[in-house]
């Protein structure tokens, strides 16, 4: 099968171009030519044509081989270049090779012209490969560099010395160095000296042994913050097996961990929760069977009609306290339950503070005697700030299960309560001499179904609602509870609600609308 070729012959004699021709479609080329004589042709055909080899003659009347390589260099360098002339010798030639010429032909000597166009041609094959493999190593590593600078992970190449070859766009974010800059220089350039010697030592132990080596540590950006950092090194071998150097890579863990910690106190929580609710729900049958048995056991012994008054009296006494206690669980169930779908409500009405501290102290007073326990209201509002707009039901109930709660957990010494007016709020308080609260639990003992249990506490009643639904109340009416106490020292709990001062057309104001 012949070869096609397309050619451009720069020719003002006529027997010359049909030898020329001639020997190559002898040497097996299917050959199509382009014929020019002048400067203004050649540049003409040269861009609106592709040749695939150009032949010139040296010498014509108005233009010469000379300028036409320059044009052709300038045009399309690609395409090989071969002089046919007679008016060139040796030396000449050999010149206009050196000038970027790719062959030339003496016309007293056209044998040889079919084997230079083959070479030429060859050579021609050979570089388009050479410069295509060229262009594609060149995207390759265009293309390479780029994913290493858009990598979100440290990504860098040391020699065997420890100078960085390679310090992609994330090394610079951390550090704070430009990469121009780094390249070149040790880990002292970018780090402190102690942590460049670290990293040198690693470095040099992972050339050393040849393997891999990974580790987790502790980094400072460039901005301040502290990260975690996931970095492996990789030894780096020339073609014989010698090391060249490492290259690393390391990848921040910070979010990942942070992410692993939420996990394990988010299990760790609901372990606890599940655990608490289970121990709840023992607590609550405990609770409600021991209240629930007193009634029916009492109620049982009032059927005997030979019981004298005295004996009536006693355990009905006891049927009344037990179903009390029975319908203060009840409400405590049913005010959690509220409490968590979001139902409970503020109901703002018209409350004297003073006037709610006393009815507590008169309904605790005969708790606290029965222990020989100072039970005292320390401090009140002037009588002019003590009327105010607020839940007084729910005041009520806070302040009540602050002080059953003090009571319960005192044996001997005092319990005092009061309020004091602060700026916007007034401050509640309940102090007490008891058992005292160890500052870990401070936060704990306001959370649902979290009860004190040691062994001062163990017999005592109650599963751990009060102080949740106590807080809860408390901010729902946009105040805060909290408490102040150590283990043995007794306790005081401080809540906050705000102060609104009824005047007269609040207070009108409030009965229009109910």
């Amino acid at each position: 099968m012949r070869t096609q070729l397309y050619a451009l012959l720069l020719e003002d004699i006529r027997k010359d171009a049909e030898l020329l021709q001639e020997i190559i479609t002898e040497e097996g080329y299917d050959i199509r030519m382009d014929i020019v004589k002048t400067e203004q042709e050649f540049v003409s055909m040269l861009k609106n044509n592709s040749y695939d080899i150009i032949y010139a003659d040296y010498t014509l009347p108005d233009f010469d081989g000379k300028k036409a390589l320059l044009l052709a260099q300038k045009l399309c360098p690609q395409i090989p270049f071969i002089y046919v002339s007679g008016t060139i010798g040796e030396d000449r030639a050999v010149e206009l090779v050196k000038q970027g010429a790719t062959d030339y032909v003496l016309k007293s000597r056209m044998e040889r012209l079919a084997f230079v166009t083959k070479r030429a041609l060859e050579a021609t094959i050979q570089l388009k490969k050479f410069r295509q493999a060229e262009i594609e190593q060149q995207t390759n590593r265009e293309l390479l560099q780029t994913i290493i600078n858009n990598a979100k992970d440290i990504i860098y190449i040391k020699d065997i010395k420890g100078r960085y070859l390679l310090f992609n766009q994330a090394a610079e974010r951390a550090t704070g160095k430009i990469a121009s800059e780094v390249i070149g220089k040790e880990d002292t350039f970018c780090f402190s000296t102690d942590e460049a010697r670290k990293t040198m030592r690693m470095d040099q132990k992972v050339i050393e042994s040849g393997l891999p080596y990974s580790y987790e540590e502790q980094f400072i950006f460039n901005d301040g913050s502290l990260h975690t950092i996931d970095t492996i090194k990789c030894p780096m071998f020339d073609d014989n097996g010698k090391p060249m150097g490492l290259f690393g890579i390391s990848r921040d863990i910070t979010e990942k961990k942070d992410i692993e910690e939420q996990l394990i106190l988010a299990k760790e929580k609901a372990e606890e929760s599940s655990r608490l609710k289970t121990a709840f729900l023992h607590n609550i049958s405990h609770e409600i069977r021991t209240p629930m048995n007193s009634i029916v056991g009492f109620a049982d012994f009032l059927n005997d009609p030979d019981l004298d008054a005295e004996k009536r009296k006693y355990f009905t006494n006891i049927i009344i306290q037990s179903s009390n206690q029975l319908l203060s669980i009840v409400s405590d169930i049913i005010s959690i339950a509220t409490i968590e779908a979001g139902q409970e409500k503020i109901v703002q009405k018209r409350t004297h503070v003073n006037e709610c501290l006393i009815q507590l102290h008169e309904q605790f007073q005969r708790i606290a005697g029965d222990k020989d326990i100072l039970f005292e209201i320390t401090s009140l509002l002037p009588d002019s700030e003590a009327l105010i707009l607020s839940d007084e039901t729910k005041i009520l109930q806070i302040l009540s299960n602050l002080i059953g709660n003090a009571l319960k957990f005192t044996k001997k010494g005092f319990v005092r309560f009061g309020c004091v007016k602060k700026g916007t709020f007034i401050e509640f308080f309940v102090e007490d001499s008891g058992i005292g609260i160890s500052p870990d639990m401070h936060e704990e003992i306001f959370n649902r179904f979290r009860k004190l249990e040691n062994s001062d506490t163990s017999c005592l009643s109650g599963f751990g609602l009060g102080l949740s639904i106590s807080k809860a109340y408390v901010e729902l009416l946009g105040g805060k509870i909290r408490v102040d106490s150590d283990l043995g020292k007794g306790s005081t709990f401080y809540f906050t609600i705000p102060f609104i001062k009824a005047d007269q057309m609040e207070i009108l104001s409030m009965e229009w609308k109910n």
